[in-house]
């Protein structure tokens, strides 16, 4: 999935440029890698580095944590 923008963002150790995703956009089939961030009308949520996020074919995000 290709990124809205990037963005600096505090992930707990230093300021990191991160992706930004309007959830709107991701369709079935879309991935992409954390760390990102995931923007909609009624939330933002953090996905955290090394993770994968998948879109499935209902448009629920799928995580698959870095082990």
């Amino acid at each position: 999935a290709s990124p809205a923008r990037r963005l600096p963002v505090y992930t707990g150790r230093a300021i990191e440029t991160v992706d930004l995703h309007d959830r709107e956009t991701l369709v079935p089939g879309s991935t992409f890698l954390g760390p990102a961030v995931v923007v909609q009308e009624d939330t933002t949520f953090a996905i955290p580095a090394g993770t994968q996020a998948r879109v499935d074919r209902h448009l629920n995000l799928l995580l698959t944590f870095a082990e």
